[in-house]
């Protein structure tokens, strides 16, 4: 199946469907489509700081991904953030969440990125075993206040 997956930059008609794909990574939270929407676009219109793809299967979008990079002191020099990975639940395992993240390793390497961090929540435990078998380490564990 690894063949038959393309990997190519997101496009605002895509959104609907990557909706569907957030539900699936944050369940029990409540979102918000028409402030997402906004979002997504001003990160579709900034690829100097922003890089949005998604996953194709059969034209059918079943995974997304997305990151952004920064400067930053620990790293000494410009760090990545993947802000969301998801896989649609029925392809899971299947290898595409790694081509997504070697796709992601290959721009960062382009860029001169040294490091790339994300956050997952304690609860998915499965994703950080998946994780680690592509070097990511535990390093501590992030906290958050909304305000």
């Amino acid at each position: 199946m690894n063949k038959d997956i393309k990997i190519r930059p997101a496009k605002s008609k895509d959104f609907t469907r990557i909706m569907d794909l957030l539900y699936q990574l944050w369940p029990t939270k409540t979102l918000n489509p028409v402030k997402i929407k906004k979002i997504f676009n001003k990160e579709l219109k900034n690829p100097n700081n922003y890089y949005l793809q998604v996953a194709e299967h059969n034209k059918k979008i079943i995974g997304f991904i997305s990151f952004s990079w920064r400067l930053n002191i620990y790293s000494h020099g410009l760090i990545s953030c993947i802000e969301e990975l998801i896989i649609d639940e029925k392809y899971r395992k299947k290898g595409i969440g790694g081509k997504m993240l070697k796709n992601i390793f290959s721009l960062c390497k382009k860029k001169k990125i040294n490091c790339v961090y994300l956050t997952s929540g304690f609860h998915r435990t499965e994703a950080h075993k998946f994780y680690e078998k592509f070097g990511f380490k535990k390093t501590g564990f992030g906290i958050e206040k909304f305000l």
